[in-house]
């Protein structure tokens, strides 16, 4: 049956047996140490973010949800050279450098300003078409069918994937009123027509994301719900499209933030970012990982690894196997010396394949094929099948 289905190309079908053969993720990346990152692993319960899915990130403002793209924008790029494109809605872009401290190539992100949610979804399509082609086609001005004009695709194959960002869905407004030459301040706009035209878009174009390996991230600003009394199960918070946006996307990151305050001398140099995964698809949700963004250097992974793998209590290592001790680190495990600084052990942790291989399993990190990702195995094949096969590159120095 399933033969005859894809030899007439009428059904995007698979067996359950193969469904995860064709995913791909953009690896986690520290800049800084040019390593993975464990603790960003755990949050999402994989070894990156799964390319051709919808994630949506959610707080109040200033909270470091722009600083998340950049720096899922700088993943991609280093880990599978990918079409970055990043919608800034609120008409304060961010300076280059900012950007750059996450890990990203500049000369690589394009960034603009759409004025409506409608010119918005409208350039997501066009983009895509760019560099995929078009889909058969479009609707002309008369109402009836063209030709698509998107015949000469920049990347048909798909060797690198499509990462765009909005920031945010809350900033953007209407076709219908951002033209107007003075506003009436007595009449709101039509909040539901964000949801109603943000809801229709990604029905439509969800399995399009799929297909074309499209990475989708979707910013938007918290607020309270004022229509929420005390009944269970009802958000005190939504944001605007929170429940078109939340039933299509895979991951929904829920993030926090505090003051940062170096304890050595006492300034406030950043944001202590707290993210937490209230849907995800791929693997666990409700893992919680606190990152540290430090101002005008980006997030600071080495203390983020580190504080996870020394205090959180998800941590892969028994207790008092990995603690800090005086500027450096003791690893017993690892090694019977002391590492001098938190980057030399990361160094050595991430270049000991075997390792942290046993680390990612006890975490149950998708992505590597370990033995609980094939727990199905066809019984023919029960003997002739290792428990830990893994195609893809397992050293822990990226691009090695």
């Amino acid at each position: 049956m399933l033969n005859a289905l894809t030899a007439n190309r009428e059904a995007d079908i698979c067996l359950a047996s193969t469904l995860m053969h064709g995913w791909q993720y953009i690896d986690f990346w520290n800049p800084r140490t040019n390593t993975p990152v464990l603790a960003l692993e755990y949050l999402f319960g994989s070894r990156g973010v799964l390319i051709g899915r919808l994630m949506k990130l959610e707080a109040m403002y200033g909270v470091g949800k722009s600083s998340f793209m950049y720096y899922v924008y700088g993943c991609a790029q280093q880990s599978m050279n990918a079409w970055c494109y990043h919608a800034e809605t609120e008409a304060a872009p961010a300076p280059t450098d900012f950007i750059a401290s996450f890990g990203v190539r500049p000369e690589d992100l394009m960034i603009q300003q759409p004025k409506s949610v409608e010119a918005l979804l409208e350039q997501i399509d066009k983009i895509i078409c760019t560099i995929r082609g078009g889909f058969g086609g479009e609707m002309g001005e008369t109402g009836r069918m063209k030709k698509t004009t998107y015949t000469s695709p920049l990347d048909k194959d798909k060797e690198s994937p499509i990462v765009m960002g909005v920031d945010s869905v809350s900033a953007l407004g209407l076709d219908d009123l951002v033209d107007i030459d003075v506003t009436d301040a007595t009449k709101r706009g039509e909040i539901a027509k964000h949801a109603r035209l943000l809801s229709g878009f990604l029905q439509n174009r969800i399995l399009r994301f799929k297909e074309t390996q499209t990475l989708i991230m979707l910013a938007a600003q918290l607020k309270s719900n004022i229509q929420v009394t005390h009944m269970a199960g009802q958000k005190a918070e939504t944001t605007i499209a929170d429940k078109p946006i939340g039933y299509h996307a895979t991951y929904i990151l829920h993030m926090t933030g505090v003051k940062y305050v170096d304890q050595a001398t006492g300034s406030n140099v950043g944001d202590k970012i707290t993210l937490k995964t209230t849907k995800n698809k791929v693997s666990d949700k409700d893992h919680e990982v606190t990152m540290y963004l430090i101002r005008n250097h980006g997030f600071d992974l080495t203390h983020t690894d580190m504080d996870f793998m020394v205090s959180h209590p998800a941590s892969p290592f028994a207790d008092g196997e990995v603690k800090r001790y005086n500027g450096g680190v003791i690893c017993k495990p690892l090694s019977d010396k002391k590492f001098t600084s938190e980057d030399e052990f990361l160094q050595a942790l991430y270049a000991n394949t075997d390792y942290l291989m046993s680390l990612r399993e006890k975490l149950r990190v998708r992505g590597f094929r370990f033995a609980f990702e094939a727990a199905y195995v066809p019984p023919e094949d029960v003997e002739e099948q290792p428990a830990n096969v893994m195609e893809t590159n397992q050293s822990g120095v990226l691009g090695a």
